[in-house]
């Protein structure tokens, strides 16, 4: 019995060891989260201004073919950023966080829907 006693304070050494490692590695992986969506915004962002550089907003600019193609590529890269976006879902609800609405996603999607039907 003696000798358990030592051991039993070690264990409880070792347990309040671990829960400061586990709360650190929690902050740590808090941090890098919030600086991937801050960075998956600013692609969300450019991925709009780009394409309302490049769309095919009017006929005289290009070829009907090169104008389905240059739509069928923004659609992939939406779904891209869907994905991308939805990968983020498990770590945010680890740390409780609530997804962000990206309106530029949807304005996207939203134009090339309506470009395609042209």
């Amino acid at each position: 019995k003696a000798s358990m006693r030592p051991r039993l304070e070690s264990f409880k050494e070792s347990l309040v060891e671990a829960e400061e490692i586990l709360s650190k590695s929690k902050k740590v992986m808090k941090v890098q989260l919030e600086n991937e969506l801050q960075s998956f915004a600013t692609s969300v962002k450019g991925l709009h201004e780009d394409f309302n550089k490049r769309a095919p907003f009017s006929s005289d600019d290009m070829s009907i073919s090169t104008a389905m193609d240059l739509l069928e590529d923004f659609t992939q890269e939406l779904g891209q950023k869907r994905k991308q976006e939805a990968d983020f879902q498990p770590n945010l609800d680890l740390f409780k966080m609530d997804a962000a609405v990206y309106k530029e996603l949807e304005k996207v999607s939203e134009q090339v829907d309506s470009l395609k039907t042209i």
